[in-house]
């Protein structure tokens, strides 16, 4: 019985107790294996706390690299929505011009087309009922211009 409670429970520690004495064989064995004794209670406190303090360490550096990790994934997000935020503006932009064109084109065409057909008028004789609808149509067409611009 008696054998059994000192190596449950002093087992280990007298072990390693007894193997250090034989290691650095001091001049007083058993006052050394006494110190080493009443010391052994706050060493393992030490290490264990050493442990556990390296254990959190180690798990707030994990955090901090997963933090870091994700702090870069956002920046290269944000700059693929900045980038494509630009090209957008781009093709809006050259939407806009090209509009812009089709709109003067057309609006050349349109004077062009107006002017040919004021010399064809001139050239060529028509009926009196022609001549009125054509009048009509070119004021149907200026006034919806003018009621077009009046609407903005």
């Amino acid at each position: 019985m008696d054998s059994e409670f000192l190596k449950k429970h002093l087992g280990k520690c007298l072990a390693e107790g007894l193997a250090e004495v034989a290691e650095q064989r001091p001049a007083d064995p058993v006052l050394y294996l006494a110190h080493w004794l009443y010391k052994y209670n706050s060493n393992v406190e030490y290490e264990e706390q050493k442990k556990a303090n390296f254990s959190l360490l180690e798990q707030e550096r994990q955090e901090a690299k997963e933090e870091a990790l994700h702090q870069e994934r956002l920046k290269e997000e944000e700059r693929k929505i900045s980038v494509e935020l630009e090209e957008s503006k781009k093709v809006v932009d050259q939407a806009d011009t090209i509009e812009s064109e089709q709109t003067e084109s057309k609006d050349a065409d349109d004077l062009k087309t107006d002017k040919s057909e004021e010399k064809q008028d001139a050239r060529s004789p028509r009926s009196p009922d022609q001549r009125t609808e054509k009048v009509r149509l070119l004021t149907d067409r200026s006034g919806e211009a003018e009621s077009g611009c009046h609407e903005m």
